[in-house]
C-alpha cells in the first residue's frame, strides 16, 4: 500500500487508487500520515475534526475510534494504523509514504552537499 500526501491525499494498492470515503476519514488519515511514526493523541484528532469544542468529549472520542475502524476496513488487512493507549499512529516507511521519501532524499542531498558532492 502506498500513500501520497504531497498534493491531494491518495491511497494506492497494487497500482490502483483506493477510495477513502468521507472528508472526516480523510482528515484522520492525512493527520496520521503527516506525523508518521508519532502517536497522535485523540484530543488532537478531535480538534482537527471539529472546529468548535465538543460538549461531549466521550462521544467525540468514540466517533474518532469509529472513524479509525472505518479506515482500517477501507485500507485492508495491512496494519497501517496502530492503536495506542493515548492515541493512534501511522506505521509507514519511506517506500510507502511520499513524505518520508522526500525527507530521505532531502537528507541525502544535504549530506552530499556537506561532503562537497554537488
Amino acid at each position: 500500500m502506498r500513500f501520497r500526501v504531497l498534493g491531494p491525499l491518495t491511497v494506492l494498492s497494487q497500482g490502483r487508487e483506493v477510495p477513502v470515503g468521507g472528508n472526516k476519514l480523510r482528515v484522520v488519515l492525512a493527520g496520521l500520515l503527516l506525523r508518521p511514526g508519532e502517536t497522535v493523541p485523540v484530543s488532537r484528532l478531535v480538534s482537527w475534526l471539529w472546529e468548535e469544542e465538543t460538549d461531549d468529549p466521550g462521544r467525540a472520542r468514540a466517533t474518532v475510534h469509529s472513524y479509525v475502524n472505518r479506515l482500517r476496513r477501507q485500507l485492508g488487512p495491512d496494519e497501517v494504523i496502530r492503536t495506542l493507549p493515548d492515541g493512534y499512529r501511522a506505521e509507514v516507511d519511506a517506500g510507502s509514504l511520499d513524505l518520508l521519501r522526500l525527507r530521505d532524499l532531502a537528507e541525502s542531498g544535504r549530506r552530499a552537499a556537506a561532503a562537497g558532492d554537488l
